[in-house]
């Protein structure tokens, strides 16, 4: 499945990347592995598009970047721990 994510718009790339994260986060909880994969592609398209508008010269908005970094660590800490629940 291929996920585009919008050209840089006044820090759109940035806002889209923490809702991509936010869903992410929504349906690791809701345990939809569907939604799960759907909300991964579309966290890791947003993630290129940030990438490309930096590259483009967008200042990288710092705050954002680090929420999105937070809420990345803590998609990534649920997934795991759904990891080990499945495991046992």
């Amino acid at each position: 499945m291929a996920v585009e994510a919008a050209p840089f718009e006044g820090g759109n790339s940035f806002v889209r990347l923490i809702d991509a994260i936010r869903a992410e986060l929504a349906a690791l909880e809701a345990e939809d592995a569907a939604a799960i994969e759907t909300a991964t592609a579309v966290k890791l398209a947003a993630l290129e598009a940030v990438k490309a508008d930096i590259a483009a010269g967008a200042p990288a908005q710092k705050a954002l970047l680090s929420e999105a970094r937070d809420l990345n660590a803590e998609a990534a800490l649920r997934a795991r721990a759904k990891l080990v629940t499945v495991e046992r």
